[in-house]
């Protein structure tokens, strides 16, 4: 089992939420897959998902913020936070893991979106 944080937390209960440098809004619950969600930091959006996942017992959200993430995203996403009333939260380093699985999505989001406009 991966313990390393020395805790162990069940994976369903947390809902990470990554903050990028151009105000983008990704999350996953429990490990991340192959492909993060991407979502806004509207009512519509974010506040939905949080709402969603504090339905089940003893939710976690941990927020992870590129090192040059706009500040007010990370505002916004306590402003959801405090909204939901969450509970359980905690800030997580952006590590260089989460950047290459963030990188890893984004190239594969723009080479399919430059197919795209070569196929008009």
């Amino acid at each position: 089992e991966g313990m390393d944080c020395g805790v162990e937390v069940a994976e369903e209960k947390v809902l990470t939420v990554i903050l990028d440098k151009s105000g983008k809004v990704f999350f996953y619950v429990g490990v991340p897959e192959d492909r993060p969600e991407e979502t806004t930091l509207t009512p519509d959006g974010l506040r939905k998902i949080i709402q969603e996942h504090q339905k089940q017992p003893d939710p976690i959200l941990v927020i992870k913020s590129q090192p040059d993430a706009l500040y007010q995203s990370l505002i916004d996403v306590l402003d959801e936070i405090e909204i939901c009333q969450v509970k359980k939260y905690a800030l997580a380093p952006f590590t260089p893991e989460d950047q290459d699985w963030l990188a890893a999505y984004t190239n594969s989001k723009l080479t399919l979106d430059h197919h795209h406009s070569i196929e008009r």
